[in-house]
């Protein structure tokens, strides 16, 4: 790794928030197989600028985001650009994970019984991140879901593929 470069692994369920600089790239890389990674972007010069999902799908006339898609903001710009995917479908549709739903997937936790091994959830990571950059509810906007396939099945519902993500991808 260059002196440029820095390497975290976030473990499931964990959160974090960094502040990408202009011509830098961000390689994620699905460990184990399987993975989400839920990501929120903003301006950090200007936080009420955010990405948008519904002009990022339409202006592409596309329902889900692989290479060669940019991501764009709600005044038009473009936040980034996806250069280079081997997994080919990533999800902007269908929200982040709440705590009612982490626990009627796998059951109660909290922090005080589980320790640092509780479920958390989406919605509730990104408001702890967004608090670190003074923002709050009313500012989160739609995620990408990288490394989550989501289609539409036969009747026109929306269908997860928990296959959808490979190791390495």
């Amino acid at each position: 790794m260059g002196a440029d470069c820095y390497e975290d692994v976030l473990p499931g369920g964990k959160h974090w928030s960094f502040v990408i600089r202009r011509n830098a790239r961000l390689r994620l890389v699905d460990v184990e197989g399987g993975a989400n990674v839920g990501m929120l972007f903003y301006n950090p010069v200007t936080p009420l600028e955010r990405y948008n999902a519904p002009d990022t799908l339409k202006c592409q006339h596309t329902f889900k985001l692989t290479a060669g898609h940019c991501l764009y903001s709600d005044m038009g710009r473009i936040f980034c650009s996806i250069v280079s995917d081997s997994m080919g479908w990533h999800d902007t549709v269908c929200g982040s994970s709440t705590k009612a739903k982490v626990a009627a997937k796998w059951g109660e936790s909290s922090f005080q019984k589980d320790r640092n091994d509780w479920y958390q959830n989406g919605f509730d990571s990104f408001l702890v991140e967004a608090a670190k950059n003074g923002l709050g509810r009313r500012d989160l906007a739609s995620p990408v879901n990288w490394f989550s396939k989501v289609a539409v099945d036969e009747k026109g519902r929306l269908a997860f593929d928990p296959w959808g993500s490979f190791a390495g991808a």
